[in-house]
């Protein structure tokens, strides 16, 4: 069975209540958010996400499925960035141009001290981005 047809048979097992909490949870909803947004108690929520074997691998799934659209969003952007990014490098204020310049050195890894240069994947350069 493919994992897609596999993931429908787990999902149909769910109650349309447990279906929503999947959504509320995988969209980033607390567990006493997501709870209350279906009216149910918060212990019953996380006995779900907890022991609750198919919800535990529908949850899952789903959150595999929105961090993948969210990492190719990112990727398809990387372009854009970088081209920003590089128009920054000639800003006329000299203190953005050197911001622009210590965050490329940043997202490029300072070099790499010997070997193979390390390419950074989106997660990387958002958490680098937000330090700086």
């Amino acid at each position: 069975m493919s994992r897609k047809k596999e993931l429908v048979t787990i999902e149909s097992a769910l109650s349309p209540q447990q279906l929503q909490a999947v959504d509320l949870l995988a969209g980033g909803a607390t567990v006493t958010a997501a709870a209350a947004e279906i009216g149910a108690a918060r212990e019953t929520v996380s006995r779900w996400r907890s022991n609750d074997v198919m919800f535990m691998q529908v949850l899952s799934e789903r959150q595999a499925a929105l961090w993948e659209a969210s990492a190719d969003r990112l990727r398809s952007n990387a372009v854009k960035a970088a081209a920003r990014l590089a128009d920054l490098l000639e800003h006329e204020n000299p203190e953005i141009a050197l911001k622009a310049i210590g965050l490329t050195f940043k997202v490029m890894g300072n070099y790499p001290k010997k070997g193979r240069a390390h390419i950074m994947g989106p997660t990387e350069i958002g958490l680098k981005i937000n330090r700086f």
